[in-house]
């Protein structure tokens, strides 16, 4: 449940910055699912949030 929590915590308060137009950088986490994913993207040339 501390992962959840923790997650939740950083999402929202980078959506609420979004929402008041400020530029967030808000990357995924490095655990085993996120990172060969962004590492894939990143080789073929395209964005890691697509």
């Amino acid at each position: 449940m501390g992962h959840v929590r923790n997650y939740a915590i950083g999402y929202s308060k980078a959506r609420f910055m979004r929402m008041r137009d400020y530029d967030v950088l808000h990357p995924r986490g490095w655990d085993a699912f996120a990172l060969p994913g962004v590492n894939a993207a990143l080789k073929s040339n395209t964005p890691p949030c697509e």
